[in-house]
């Protein structure tokens, strides 16, 4: 018989031929007992039980000289930890997961709970596409085979997922102005963002918020993304991009009239 640490054994059993009952005994020596012990599986280790046969039908009760007995192994739990390289992902990221150790018999991942098809390595990787912000419970369930007894452990991670996050929309887009001049420009937050990020044409950010002020000397091109309080950003191609044009201011040029 085989067990796991920390199941709960049944008593032991044995089938005696009519007429007579089983005598159990710890010790090969002091087979006595009419009671089936249980064993207990509290610690790794190997137990065995010895059982003699009791004729019940005669006054004797003459007990086998012979014994058998039944050996019970109690296996240790294997270990399991996972590590990750990256618990919280903006949309797109993946997390590289590994189960460690990596010699046991079996692996399953599982993702909330539910088995991931096809995950039975002892690596294992996500890539985030979630369109609301959540928390997943990614776990793996590790077996080693014994002789006939499988024993399991598990471990588990939580992953943090953020949804993309929305190109900002322009409230005060595209404007034109006469000569340099002050000019404010402003943007309203992607869908999960909290703020936005104001990049110059060669993409060095110049301002944080949805409010961007400057004063403009020559036509520029700003971009703008929104992020999250974690720092996930807008996706590039989906930048919102305004023009501020400053237009030259014609020079009057006077000459001296003929007044003859």
């Amino acid at each position: 018989m085989e067990y796991c640490v920390g199941e709960t054994p049944v008593a032991l059993t044995y089938t005696a031929p009519a007429g007579q009952q089983v005598l159990w005994g710890e010790d090969v020596d002091n087979i006595t007992s009419t009671t089936a012990p249980v064993p207990t599986a509290t610690a790794a280790g190997t137990k065995v039980y010895y059982l003699k046969l009791q004729d019940t039908t005669t006054v004797n009760q003459c007990i086998s000289d012979d014994y058998d007995s039944i050996t019970v192994k109690v296996y240790d739990n294997p270990t399991v930890a996972i590590t990750t390289d990256n618990d919280t992902l903006c949309f797109g990221d993946v997390a590289s997961m590994t189960a460690a150790p990596t010699t046991l018999t079996t692996y399953q991942w599982k993702k909330d709970g539910v088995d991931v098809t096809d995950s039975t390595n002892t690596h294992f990787s996500y890539t985030n596409d979630v369109t609301d912000t959540t928390d997943f419970v990614f776990s793996v369930a590790v077996t080693e085979l014994h002789v006939v007894k499988s024993c399991s452990a598990l471990d588990s991670v939580v992953v943090l997922a953020y949804p993309e996050i929305g190109a900002p929309t322009a409230v005060r887009g595209d404007t034109a102005i006469c000569g340099p001049g002050t000019v404010t420009r402003e943007v309203a937050n992607g869908a999960h963002a909290s703020t936005s990020l104001w990049y110059s044409k060669d993409t060095t950010v110049v301002h944080t918020g949805t409010i961007y002020t400057h004063n403009f000397t020559e036509t520029d091109t700003l971009y703008v993304s929104s992020m999250n309080d974690f720092g996930c950003e807008t996706p590039i191609a989906n930048w919102t991009r305004i023009i501020v044009r400053v237009d030259s201011i014609p020079v009057v040029t006077l000459t001296a009239d003929n007044n003859g």
